[in-house]
C-alpha cells in the first residue's frame, strides 16, 4: 500500500506541475498574442498618420507652387502690359494725347472738353477709339 501512496502523489504531483505549465504557457501565448495584436495596430495608425501627414505637406507644397507661379506669371504679365501702354503713349499722335489727357482729367474728376476729331479721321486703334468714347460720354465731349 506505501507504493499506491507513492505513485497517487507521484501522479497528481506530475498533474499538477503538467497543469501549472498549461496554465503558463497559456498566459504566456496570450501576452505575446495581445502584445503582437497591440503593435500591428500601433504600426498600422503610425503608417497611416504619417501617411496622411505627407499627403496633406505634398498637397500645401503643391498649391503654394501653383500660387506663386501664378502671381509670377500675372506679374509679369502685369508688367509686360504697363510696358506697353507705356511705349503705347510715348507713340501716340497729337490728337491721341489730347484724348489722353482728357481721359487724365477725367480720372481726376475734372471737366475738360475734348478737342478731338471723330477717332477714325486719325487712324486711331481700338484702344483709343474706346478711350475716346469713355471720355466722350463723361466730358461731354465733340
Amino acid at each position: 500500500m506505501g507504493v499506491a501512496v507513492v505513485v497517487v502523489v507521484v501522479v497528481v504531483v506530475v498533474v499538477v506541475v503538467v497543469a501549472v505549465v498549461v496554465v503558463v504557457v497559456v498566459v504566456v501565448v496570450a501576452v505575446v498574442v495581445v502584445v503582437v495584436i497591440v503593435v500591428v495596430i500601433v504600426t498600422v495608425v503610425v503608417v497611416v498618420v504619417v501617411v496622411v501627414v505627407v499627403v496633406v505637406v505634398v498637397v500645401v507644397v503643391v498649391i503654394v507652387v501653383v500660387e506663386v507661379l501664378v502671381a509670377m506669371s500675372f506679374g509679369h504679365a502685369k508688367l509686360h502690359l504697363q510696358q506697353a501702354m507705356i511705349d503705347d503713349m510715348s507713340r501716340t499722335r497729337p490728337a491721341d494725347q489730347d484724348l489722353f489727357s482728357c481721359h487724365v482729367a477725367h480720372s481726376h474728376h475734372m471737366t475738360r472738353p475734348c478737342h478731338v476729331a471723330h477717332p477714325i479721321h486719325y487712324g486711331m486703334r481700338p484702344s483709343r477709339i474706346s478711350l475716346y468714347s469713355a471720355c466722350a460720354s463723361v466730358n461731354s465731349c465733340f
